[in-house]
Parts: structure tokens; sequence; C-alpha cells
């Protein structure tokens, strides 16, 4: 089942969100004895009156979010020109953007509302301490909630078949931002070829700061992180994404600061946090999956990381 809200219609574009019932695979349901139905946020940008037409063309394009940002702070922020959803739509294109479960408009598990009392009283005390012009970071309670790759997949599987039954499309086109350019994006386009018209992955990255390191040793950083379970992003650290190759003169003046906003505002617990924002730890396939979008000759990918990726793809 899928319940739309808050349909806006501009004089060009029309955006929906829809809210999927869905039967998570987070294990923390079943362990815990909770029910394990959620919703997933999904928001769609279209050329008002195309929808149709843009299926008929095959012009249907579903974005996934990263680690850090939600969909809707990544590809539809409501400031000036920034929203790639938004670009996509005045093209011809019928778009809609997933937040994954812990992110945004979607589900997060319950052990992610548990703040315990000391880290909101570190958050109180950060905020008096900045005031007074010591930096105090809050103490950050750590969550045992994995939202595994195993999850996400499934979450973006169910969004896939949501979306060709509302368009009427055997196929969509996919495009995995970041994190979901490494892990979801490919290896669903592994698992289910027949419903990918075509995979766009974009800003990814093979290694990053496990350059030079072994498979042993990346996966004992992996392992690491899964302990850990989620991560906390810093909203006020966002211009160091500038350092990424951007130039200067591409920047937007305020577009840093609408997306620190919009970033805190996508968690309602952002200020007992004391200003960061939870989101999943990056799970042991994500590495893994980096093989498939290097040649192996020029990039350094090893034989052992695209067999291990293409046996995760397996269903």
């Amino acid at each position: 089942m899928a319940v739309a809200e808050n349909t806006q219609t501009t004089s060009t574009l029309r955006t929906t969100d829809y809210y999927l019932s869905h039967e998570s695979k987070e294990p923390f349901y079943r362990e815990q004895n909770l029910s394990p139905h959620v919703l997933l946020h999904v928001r769609e940008v279209v050329s008002a009156g195309t929808e149709r037409m843009a299926g008929k063309e095959n012009k249907v394009l579903l974005f996934l979010h990263g680690a850090t940002f939600p969909a809707n702070v990544a590809f539809d922020l409501d400031y000036e020109n920034v929203s790639m959803m938004r670009h996509f739509a005045k093209l011809g294109w019928d778009t809609f953007a997933l937040d994954l479960e812990g992110y945004g408009d979607s589900t997060r598990p319950a052990i992610m509302d548990a703040i315990p009392p000391a880290a909101a009283q570190a958050a109180t005390a950060r905020t008096v301490s900045v005031r007074c012009g010591a930096a105090v970071e809050p103490e950050i309670p750590d969550s045992k909630a994995p939202i595994n790759l195993e999850v996400t997949l499934d979450d973006v599987t169910r969004t896939v078949e949501f979306i060709r039954n509302l368009r009427g499309v055997d196929k969509v086109h996919l495009l995995g931002w970041s994190a979901a350019s490494m892990a979801e994006a490919p290896l669903y386009t592994i698992q289910h070829p027949e419903k990918v018209a075509k995979l766009v992955l974009y800003a990814t990255n093979y290694l990053g700061k496990s350059k030079g390191k072994s498979v042993e040793e990346r996966q004992a950083e992996d392992d690491k992180n899964n302990a850990e379970k989620n991560r906390y992003g810093d909203p006020a650290n966002m211009k160091r994404w500038a350092k990424l190759g951007t130039k200067e003169e591409y920047l937007i003046p305020g577009a840093f600061e609408a997306y620190r906003l919009a970033h805190l505002a996508s968690d309602p617990k952002s200020a007992e946090l004391g200003g960061k924002v939870r989101a999943r730890a990056l799970g042991t396939l994500h590495r893994l999956a980096r093989a498939s979008l290097r040649r192996q000759k020029n990039y350094g990918a090893n034989p052992g990381d695209t067999r291990r990726l293409r046996q995760a793809g397996q269903p």
C-alpha cells in the first residue's frame, strides 16, 4: 500500500510525497519482538501533466542517496537551482528519490530514537559552552541498529516495484550517489538487470582512505565500522565537500547554509544530539562494491573484490 501526501503543483512542476508500507528486514524488530512494518518515503518531481508521457518515453529515474544526506536534502533542496530532481524534471524526466530506512521521513528503528539522558545533558552543555566561547563536544550515544545492506537493498526493491506499477514501465533508470553508487545501485542492478534501463554511478570512489591496504586490512576496517552500527553526521562541517574538486566560481552563495539547515531539519533528534544527524554505518559490502566501478588494470581493483561483489549480488 502507498499513501500520497503533500502533493504540490506549480505552473511547471508537480511534487508528490509517497509513503510506502513495507516489511523491513532490519533484524532489530524481530530481536525485540516488534512489528517490522515501516514506511518508506519516496518523493516524485515531474513536469505537471507529463507523468504518463515520461513513462512511455522510458524517462523514469530513481535517485538513491549516500550515507550522509537523506533524499530530499541530497536531490531536491529548495534553494535556487540546486535541485537535481527539478532539473531533470524540466528536461522531461519523471524523477523519484527514496529515503532509505533510518533517513529523512522513512521509519527509523526505535533504537535510533533512544538518546540516553547523558547525551541530552551533554548536548545542552555544548550549547551553553559554545555561547560562552568553549567548544565541548556532546557524548553521542552508540546505536545498535545496523541498517545493513540487506535492509537497504530490500528498500530499493520495494521502491522500484512501486514505481514500475505506478508508471506502467518495465525498467527504471537508476542513479546512485556516493555510498549508493558503491553498494545499493550496482548490487540491485546485478540482481535485477531486467528492471534497470541504465545505471549511473555518481561521485563514487574506489578504496578511498584504504588505498594500498590489503583485502584483509580493509575487511578488518569494515568489521570495526559494522560494530559501531551507526555514524553521526555533522552538517556544520559541510564545506569540506567543496575541497573535492569544486571550483570556487561554481559555488552558489548560501547553498552550504541551506544544506546545513535542511540536513538538521531532516532528523528530529538533531537538537538533542548537539547538532549531529543520525546515519547508518557503511556496511562491509560498500567497499567491495567499488570493485565493479574501476578497471582492474588501471585502478588497482583486485579479482578478489570483484568476485565477492558478484557473489553478493546473487539472489
